[in-house]
């Protein structure tokens, strides 16, 4: 875990940062959700900052929609899975064995307490280089183009433009309760998606029909 995140075992190996790892079910009283207050806060600050320096021209909607895709639920959820924080994380019996599927709020919940640990130990400057390091592949893959907006939004906007029908998704559960299964029908095609939650299934969706209708 320390060396994911490029922190030394020695200097983390405290409290402070290992707290950041207990969910309010395993400890109602000592549980990260005071780190995860504080992350969200740095997190939302680094973000913004690294946003403004990075794209000089973007208008204020632009950078606040840039920064909203990736503080999101989702999002942090597979920064969590990447680096596989929740394989540490303590929770009560009955959280842990919930499916995957919901507990996303909890593992980014998670990254943002580790975030937060990470600035009570070291300060700011450490604490943004944590979340460089966690976000750099995104940031670098971010491009500001005015129709930044995630891919279901931006389909609903194209079909209310063209008077078109809009989209019904439908997404049920697998056996497994691990992910789910998504399907849509647009203008005669179907479309199909196997994602970790319905939300992602959805964008999924929504993404393959923006780039079948060369939309993008």
């Amino acid at each position: 875990m320390f060396e994911k995140l490029g922190l030394e075992k020695i200097q983390y190996d405290v409290p402070e940062f290992h707290q950041a790892f207990i969910h309010k079910s395993f400890d109602s009283n000592h549980n990260n959700e005071r780190l995860e207050y504080l992350g969200d806060a740095i997190l939302e600050t680094v973000i913004s900052e690294l946003l403004f320096k990075r794209f000089g021209d973007a208008s204020e909607g632009l950078l606040t929609r840039m920064r909203s895709t990736l503080v999101s639920t989702e999002n942090l959820n597979l920064v969590c899975r990447e680096y596989e924080l929740q394989k540490d994380l303590k929770m009560s019996k009955g959280t842990l064995n919930l499916p995957d599927t919901h507990k996303d709020k909890i593992y980014a919940g998670l990254v943002e307490a580790v975030i937060g640990s990470v600035f009570v130990i070291e300060g700011y400057q450490k604490s943004k280089e944590l979340i460089e390091k966690l976000f750099i592949n995104q940031l670098e893959g971010l491009e500001a183009k005015d129709s930044f907006k995630d891919a279901k939004t931006f389909l609903q906007e194209y079909c209310q433009s063209k008077s078109l029908p809009l989209p019904e998704y439908q997404c049920d559960a697998c056996e497994d309760d691990q992910s789910f299964n998504c399907v849509v029908t647009f203008d005669g095609m179907d479309y199909f998606s196997n994602q970790k939650s319905k939300k992602l299934g959805e964008q999924d969706l929504a993404s393959q029909i923006i780039a079948n209708l060369n939309l993008s």
